[in-house]
């Protein structure tokens, strides 16, 4: 895993991650914790772009969010 070979985990959610910073920091990484509602693209890009001005070039992406709504994909919003 990336912690385990001393990386940087950026987490980004709504809600509390301490869980996985404790899990990050005993396999050897460093975590990072960004609050943020991607419900919204435009603040989802805004939160990528200081992310990446303030921690560098991401090099992997783990989609980990979601919703139940029961509807075809093209009758749901971006």
């Amino acid at each position: 895993s990336i912690a385990r070979a001393g990386g940087t985990v950026i987490g980004v959610g709504r809600s509390a991650m301490d869980d996985t910073a404790q899990k990050v920091a005993a396999a050897g990484g460093r975590f990072e914790a960004v609050a943020a509602d991607l419900g919204d693209p435009a603040k989802a890009a805004a939160m990528l772009d200081r992310v990446w001005d303030e921690s560098g070039p991401v090099d992997g992406l783990v989609n980990n969010a979601g919703i139940i709504r029961r509807a075809d994909a093209v009758e749901l919003t971006e």
